[in-house]
């Protein structure tokens, strides 16, 4: 069996033993196994934003950190089978269009990772996971 990993749309074709070099891709087929040949990555990442408490005069009362976001979404790390990756629109998104398919199918399962999600959609966030990767360079370091 032919397994695929795609992150953030790069698609790797790979077999059992490069998947244990991938963390959450290691973590999904181990999880899973032969449950699924859709799994999606998801997570609760923190929020970027902040809480403004607001009364109903509109009086600022105070601010905190967002806090964790109560939804899982999609981490852009998925273990894919060949007949998955075929329902794969040639143009447009799969996450709006094969997704909903393959879940509507029951189709589709989720790995939870409650680790740590390093995205790098603004400067800040590059930063961080920079910052990260220095202080901790054995985060990139194979798992075997």
């Amino acid at each position: 069996m032919r397994w695929f990993l795609m992150v953030n749309d790069f698609r790797l074709r790979c077999s059992q033993r490069f998947c244990s070099r991938t963390r959450l891709c290691a973590q999904t087929l181990t999880r899973v196994g032969a449950l699924s040949l859709t799994t999606i990555t998801v997570a609760r990442p923190d929020s970027p934003f902040g809480v403004v408490e607001v009364t109903d005069e509109d009086r600022v009362t105070g601010f905190s950190e967002g806090g964790r976001i109560p939804y899982w979404v999609s981490c852009g790390v998925y273990v894919l089978g060949e007949e998955a990756l075929d329902r794969f629109p040639e143009r447009g998104d799969h996450e709006s269009t094969t997704f909903p398919e393959l879940a509507q199918e029951g189709a589709l399962h989720a790995f939870r990772h409650d680790g740590l999600w390093l995205t790098v959609n603004t400067p800040k966030e590059l930063r961080r996971a920079q910052e990260h990767v220095t202080a901790h360079p054995e985060w990139l370091e194979a798992q075997a």
